[in-house]
């Protein structure tokens, strides 16, 4: 069996504790029964308790002991890889959970622990019910954290973390930043590879699909995913956990491509069937996509607006609190009465708490208390003054202004202003020295520290990696 790092250590600890465990549980037995006649034993009701508990925790193990020789047998899918072109169907490696942030990569990050509390565990449950519907919709606006929910579920049912009930087989993160994430023809065939990675069964029927499929997106879905998964199914043994699939932000596929996958997901589940298997997408509430999903149970949908207020604001509350951790454990009541306005200045939006965040703690640099406190000053004062915006976006807009208001003085605000419209405009995430050349004018040598300079001061609220931004 071909098995990674952590499978082989996992199958040695198994191979040493397994029968260790037998052995201490045999003795605990036998030592029962030099103390009275099995017969007499069973007529002890403490003695009897001791015995059926004995007999469960090995009945229990049996079991866990089973389903792991199961994995590693369904995962010996070297043999069939060799004959599935790699080159043709892993389309977007970058788009994978566990990926890495390398390049032009989005960050991705878990939730905070104890946040999301609820939608989290609605979606495990889910997850791990063979009865439930095969297909889960997470909606929300932007800003709410929906690529952050998705990426925790892929983190609690990796692999490695997670073997009872379910276990993620295959990712795909779309993307706006990223060309191959946010083409629907990469999406199917990426996840199909991966699903051929974690499963022998569905290997073996996707390596005889036609190939010249991959070249066709409007067949990917039934030809490359849901054909397969019902041919696999006779090969596929029932102790098996689910196999949970993970599509994140189904509205930034170019071209409203969303729409177009998550009918054909729906249309192809619906008619072909696919026991064992559990998709979960992410996306806003893009009206198509919403027309898209009427036909899915109600209890496999659920909207992050729903979240009641009191929730989301202690959500916040936690998130805060981890990210800022210098003023939540200040003694200062300015300071705490300050972290509980800007609480209150998010509305539950997420990504106005992160930004904040990052503008009150730079991660790139340290501040102290004082001047962490004097940044969280100066939001809560912008939030105040009047504005003709409304709501959440008030809230937003103010903190935008005042992230361009600092990193753009008046001195240098027609070059760093050229700076910020190259990176808006521009299709593709640039190196710090592509920009410098594309703003500099033909009379001026490119200026790279100008352009690191202005991108620095703008940390909060642009994404860098690998100096490209």
């Amino acid at each position: 069996m071909v098995l990674t790092e952590t499978r082989k250590l996992r199958w040695i600890i198994y191979q040493v504790v397994y029968p260790s465990f037998l052995a201490d549980e045999g003795n605990d037995l036998l030592e029962i029964k030099e103390q009275l006649t099995w017969k007499k034993v069973l007529q002890v009701d403490e003695r009897k308790g001791k015995v059926q508990g004995i007999v469960l925790k090995i009945d229990e193990e049996m079991k866990n002991f089973s389903i792991y020789i199961l994995l590693a047998i369904e995962k010996d899918t070297k043999t069939i890889l060799e004959r599935l072109s790699k080159n043709e169907l892993m389309r977007a490696p970058s788009a994978m959970y566990g990926s890495g942030t390398t390049g032009d990569t989005p960050r991705r990050e878990k939730c905070t622990k104890g946040t999301r509390v609820d939608v989290l565990k609605r979606i495990s449950e889910w997850a791990t019910d063979p009865s439930s519907p095969p297909i889960f919709w997470l909606s929300g606006m932007a800003g709410t954290g929906k690529s952050t929910i998705a990426y925790t579920v892929c983190h609690d049912f990796d692999e490695d973390d997670a073997v009872d009930g379910a276990r993620l087989c295959a990712s795909f993160f779309c993307s706006r930043q990223v060309e191959a994430q946010q083409q629907l023809q990469n999406i199917i065939p990426t996840l199909a590879y991966q699903l051929a990675c974690q499963s022998r069964s569905f290997a073996g029927a996707v390596v005889d699909v036609n190939q010249m499929i991959i070249h066709d997106p409007s067949k990917h879905v039934k030809k490359l995913l849901v054909t397969p998964w019902k041919q696999s199914m006779k090969d596929r043994r029932d102790e098996l956990p689910l196999s949970l699939i993970v599509i994140d932000a189904l509205d930034e596929i170019a071209n409203d491509g969303g729409e177009q996958l998550l009918k054909e997901l729906i249309n192809s589940i619906r008619s072909e069937g696919v026991q064992g298997l559990k998709i979960l997408v992410t996306s806003r509430p893009h009206p198509d996509i919403v027309d898209a999903t009427n036909s899915l149970p109600r209890d496999t949908i659920f909207h992050l607006e729903d979240i009641k207020d009191k929730d989301g604001t202690e959500d916040i509350r936690t998130f805060l609190a981890a990210r800022l951790p210098k003023l939540h454990s200040s003694s200062s009541s300015d300071h705490s009465e300050g972290l509980e306005k800007l609480v209150n200045l998010a509305g539950g939006l997420f990504i106005f708490a992160a930004t904040a965040a990052r503008l009150i703690s730079p991660p790139d640099a340290k501040l102290s208390v004082t001047e962490q406190a004097d940044q969280l000053s100066k939001i809560i004062h912008n939030q105040d003054m009047p504005s003709s915006d409304r709501g959440n976006v008030r809230g937003v807009n103010t903190l935008y202004k005042q992230v361009l208001s600092d990193a753009i003085p008046p001195q240098h605000s027609l070059s760093r202003l050229r700076i910020l419209h190259a990176v808006v405009c521009a299709l593709q995430p640039l190196t710090i020295a592509a920009l410098a050349e594309l703003v500099a004018e033909d009379s001026k040598v490119k200026d790279e520290e100008a352009a690191e300079l202005c991108v620095g001061a703008l940390h909060s609220v642009l994404y860098v990696r690998d100096k490209h931004v």
